[in-house]
């Protein structure tokens, strides 16, 4: 075609893509001018070529993103020519089945139409087939990744665990020293107020020999030793503190003493004469004592109990309360502060005090 004819037939063309582009934008935008679009800028350019206007949208597109837009639109192109063949299996069997034939041609090979249909299904059926690697640090170490959030949080439980139980160990830890901390100094306190009470030197060493044996029982952690200790102090320092009377009961209408007669658990028949009494603090209030039964053996705690006497002394005091009722000599012993023991004032037949013989606690 000769050159004449060629611009001429690109100058139509040109013309009349120019015409669609105007009637598509008058379509979209409505009722506007000519040479407007309602999209916005636009500018009349004039081909070189031919030297007809048209209405042109000035572009706004980089050169980048056109490209990033085309990346994008061949991506999605072969994406969905994957998914096509995917779900055209058979097509793609058939497909494949038919170049094999042609192959085997080519080659020269004999294969029948089924043993390639064969062929083809084993393909098909080990194309997904999953092996398991052999074993190895490597394919450890993926396991472990793969597995890293949830042995995380199993380190993070046994680290708390671990955490607590230590806890809670140094806290037991801490409470027993300081508890036998407490009991070594409550010894030691027992001890010195009964060395202020009574400065015996019999008496100092053995209350320092006890607070020795408490001192290495809280080295060795030996609570029960150290509650032994403390609490055998303890009762120490409440007999030296203690400052009362034994009085024999005198008041009218009450018994102030009584003929015992008994029978152990042999058959062996005892009698005895006893005073009833009962320790008054120095305020007059009554005070509890530990006496031990002569006629059982136990150790009972009362505030009233029998002194054995002599039976002339149980005569005198007989006669005393019947001449009016009252007893006048009524003062058994005494116990001052700081003395280790009851000191009996209650005179015999010759004058001195008596000596203690026993105890009873019922009657």
């Amino acid at each position: 075609m000769p050159k004449e004819q060629q611009s001429e037939h690109q100058a139509a063309s040109s013309e009349a893509r120019s015409s669609k582009a105007d009637e598509a934008g008058n379509v979209r935008a409505g009722n506007v001018r000519a040479g407007n679009v309602r999209a916005g800028n636009v500018r009349n350019t004039t081909h070189a070529s031919t030297g007809i206007s048209a209405e042109v949208a000035q572009p706004s597109l980089s050169l980048e993103d056109m490209s990033r837009i085309m990346e994008v639109a061949s991506t999605l192109r072969k994406e969905r020519t994957t998914a096509q063949k995917q779900l055209n299996l058979d097509e793609t069997k058939a497909l494949l089945r038919q170049k094999l034939l042609e192959t085997t041609k080519v080659t020269g090979e004999r294969l029948t139409p089924a043993e390639v249909d064969l062929a083809i299904e084993q393909y098909y059926d080990n194309l997904h087939t999953f092996a398991e690697p052999p074993q190895s640090f490597s394919l450890m170490l993926a396991h472990l990744y793969v597995r890293r959030a949830m042995l995380l949080k199993w380190l993070l439980v046994a680290a708390a665990i671990v955490a607590l139980v230590v806890t809670m160990l140094s806290g037991k830890a801490m409470l027993e020293t300081q508890q036998a901390k407490s009991l070594w100094e409550a010894s030691k306190r027992h001890a010195q107020t009964i060395m202020t009470l009574n400065d015996d030197p019999r008496l100092a060493s053995s209350l320092q020999a006890k607070v020795d044996q408490a001192s290495g029982a809280r080295n060795r952690r030996d609570f029960a030793q150290l509650k032994s200790i403390e609490a055998d102090l303890a009762k120490q320092q409440s007999l030296y503190e203690a400052d009362y009377q034994v009085m024999i009961l005198s008041q009218p209408g009450t018994p102030s003493a009584t003929e015992r007669k008994y029978a152990d658990d042999d058959g062996n028949r005892t009698s005895g004469f006893y005073v009833f009494v009962e320790a008054r603090n120095q305020d007059g209030s009554l005070r509890k004592m530990a006496v031990r039964n002569r006629e059982t053996g136990n150790m009972v705690t009362v505030e009233r109990w029998g002194e054995q006497i002599p039976e002339s002394v149980f005569d005198r005091l007989a006669a005393d309360k019947k001449a009016d009722g009252i007893l006048d000599e009524k003062l058994f012993a005494v116990k001052r502060r700081g003395q280790a023991k009851e000191t009996i004032v209650l005179p015999g037949d010759d004058g001195q005090p008596l000596e203690r013989r026993g105890q009873i606690t019922s009657w």
